[in-house]
């Protein structure tokens, strides 16, 4: 499903709000990670195994 831009302005809006008041980031930081690229309608172990196979393949 392709995201208009007006969802991910908003989606980044919350997000940022979410995590504005972070403090243990090295704890977070898969949840941040997936939070992240839900943003941009993407799961990120997905996309890191796309990302993984574009590069074997080039």
């Amino acid at each position: 499903m392709r995201l208009g831009w007006q969802e991910i302005r908003q989606r980044a809006r919350d997000f940022s709000a979410e995590w504005k008041d972070a403090h243990y980031e090295k704890g977070e930081t898969q949840t941040f990670y997936n939070e992240f690229f839900r943003i941009f309608g993407l799961d990120r172990r997905i996309t890191m195994i796309e990302c993984v196979f574009a590069k074997l393949t080039q």
